[in-house]
């Protein structure tokens, strides 16, 4: 085998390599949630149908929300909004919800940022690449780039306040729209 030839199945392989990367990547950027669904205008992947998915994920009074934070310095202005909306949205259905700080994966701050037990999450506003509401049985995911946490937080207020209110009253159109299969 000359050089060329040697050079020539070098680039075969890294190609081959590279493509092999680009596509588990993008099979890693769909969560396992069964379907894609836009409610209100905001993507939600989820097993059934959103509202009942959500309703069934969020059926207890007592409710806890995490901002997850990499580190202690990280400022998390876009989650925090988005975390301030869906309480909000709860909150006026009666729902009573607790907020926590997740720090890099080891500890839980209050409101005063001093450390408290980690309550396990009903929640959790995480940043990540899906830019959705992924719910997978008893837990919600709000995963998003800080640009769609601002511009989605009205809705996920709305998301979320859907998505609790009484299934049975037949008022799911009225509350950001029906969902698209």
């Amino acid at each position: 085998m000359d050089f060329r030839e040697g050079l020539s199945l070098a680039v075969v392989v890294v190609v081959a390599v590279v493509v092999f990367l680009a596509a588990f990547y993008v099979a890693s950027l769909k969560p396992a949630a069964g379907k894609e669904y836009v409610v209100g205008g905001v993507r939600v992947l989820s097993e059934g149908e959103p509202r009942a998915a959500l309703s069934a994920a969020l059926a207890s009074r007592e409710l806890r929300v995490w901002i997850v934070a990499v580190n202690s310095s990280e400022l998390v202005p876009y989650r925090q909004m988005a975390a301030t909306e869906i309480v909000l949205g709860l909150s006026r259905l009666g729902k009573n919800v607790a907020v926590q700080g997740r720090v890099g994966g080891e500890y839980c701050v209050g409101g005063s940022a001093t450390p408290v037990p980690c309550l396990a999450p009903d929640v959790v506003i995480q940043p990540g690449l899906a830019d959705a509401v992924i719910i997978l049985g008893a837990n919600v995911t709000v995963e998003g780039s800080d640009a769609w946490m601002r511009r989605m937080a009205p809705s996920l207020r709305e998301l979320f306040a859907w998505g609790v209110k009484d299934v049975a009253s037949g008022s799911a159109a009225n509350a950001g729209g029906a969902a698209n299969g």
